[in-house]
């Protein structure tokens, strides 16, 4: 099988594929949807990890991690810990924007104490009142 440099043509559908069954494997509902700007750089980028190195990139893709098209996921903090820390940070503002602000089903849709909740919020600065339907509190 020749290498994906040699089949740049055929890398924006081999990773639509690959981001199809990474959804699966990971259980998520709805497979992402991919810019057009985003699988045409895919072709211009060097894969030396060939198809395993594009499943991997479909698979942080699925998972919202991103791929930075320079190379490494430059866009991405570095360090684990702040990786982790965006991650929450997206998981928790899109449970407040589905639930209106209200933090009870929040807080059991991400299977978390009220306390970790509010520390989880504090230590990421997010202002929940952005969040809050009709001028709702509690």
């Amino acid at each position: 099988m020749p290498a994906l440099e040699e089949r740049r043509e055929d890398i924006a559908l081999l990773f639509l594929r690959l981001l199809t069954e990474a959804a699966a494997r990971h259980r998520i509902d709805t497979v992402p949807e991919v810019p057009p700007v985003f699988l045409a750089a895919l072709g211009s980028r060097a894969w030396p990890g060939n198809v395993r190195e594009l499943r991997n990139a479909a698979d942080r893709f699925a998972l919202g991690l991103g791929l930075d098209m320079a190379g490494e996921n430059a866009a991405m903090p570095a360090r684990l810990a702040d990786r982790v820390a965006a991650f929450e940070r997206r998981e928790i503002e899109a449970a407040l924007a589905a639930h209106g602000g209200a933090l009870r089903p929040v807080y059991e849709s991400l299977g978390l104490s009220r306390k970790s909740l509010y520390e989880k919020i504090q230590k990421l600065g997010i202002d929940r009142t952005v969040f809050l339907a009709d001028g709702e509190g509690g």
